[in-house]
């Protein structure tokens, strides 16, 4: 069997187990588990922050420093609601495409290391492989931070770290930082018959969200920044100014800008407003 066919084959046997979020994730690990198993690799899993999910870290080769880590995530969007033409969770092939929820982001890379593994069973490596699989990527990222400390923490000093996320299959130098804030203006409230009496808390956030939005580039590419108003909730009733309001602000941020610089700027155009 061909390397590409073996991790299609794998790629299939992963797609069949649903991976959404709060469910299966028992099984994949077995499924791993199993395989890697088979190739003597040295297997540890990496249970999350919240204890809500499981990694896993296997090595394979030397347990010696220089080693190249390649990881990836396994669980997947969900699918209610969605309009699926086909069943999501059976891998199914249209010429040079495959189909199935997860193929791309990423259980795709994920056969592929596995596959890539097997054939390092009989090698004799100088240097180790590592493969750090997380099992939250989509929702928290509680089981993702705590498998990149024991990373780091466990293994002697790796050469690099290999991440398979989407990219247009084209090497990208580090991922953006991934930032919630939660933002609350306080107004005063009045009737809506004497609006001039009171100082609309949704009329402030409108404003301050309106600047977001022109802050936030139209590009997803690695050094831009990007903003997202997700959530908002405010006010009391529909005949009363609203004297709170609430939202919660995504900011995606390249290595090169800060954290603090982004919420410097919000406060000084709150300040203005």
């Amino acid at each position: 069997m061909s390397l590409r066919d073996r991790a299609v084959a794998i790629l299939a046997d992963l797609v069949a187990i649903p991976t959404v979020p709060g469910e299966q994730n028992e099984a994949w690990l077995v499924y791993v588990e199993n395989l890697l198993g088979d190739v003597g690799a040295r297997i540890t899993r990496v249970p999350s922050s919240d204890r809500s999910c499981t990694g896993l870290l296997a090595s394979i080769g030397p347990d010696l420093a220089d080693g190249i880590v390649l990881s990836g995530h396994v669980d997947v969007v969900d699918v209610a609601g969605q309009d699926w033409q086909r069943d999501p969770f059976r891998l199914s092939e249209e010429g040079e495409l495959i189909f199935g929820r997860g193929t791309t982001d990423m259980k795709g890379f994920v056969a592929c290391a596995l596959a890539v593994l097997e054939t390092l069973k009989d090698r004799d490596l100088e240097h180790p492989v590592h493969l750090a699989l997380s099992a939250d990527e989509e929702t928290g990222c509680t089981n993702a931070g705590t498998l990149a400390a024991y990373v780091a923490d466990k293994l002697p000093p790796v050469k690099g770290v290999l991440v398979g996320e989407p990219s247009m299959m084209k090497p990208v130098n580090q991922h953006k930082g991934s930032y919630s804030l939660l933002v609350e203006l306080i107004g005063r409230s009045a009737h809506a018959s004497q609006p001039e009496l009171g100082l609309s808390a949704t009329a402030l956030a409108a404003h301050l969200m309106t600047w977001i939005d022109e802050q936030s580039a139209r590009s997803s590419a690695p050094d831009a920044t990007t903003h997202t108003v997700g959530l908002i909730s405010g006010g009391t009733a529909n005949n009363i100014v609203a004297e709170n309001c609430r939202f919660d602000w995504d900011i995606r941020l390249p290595s090169s800008r800060s954290l603090d610089e982004v919420v410097d700027a919000a406060e000084r155009e709150a300040s203005r407003l």
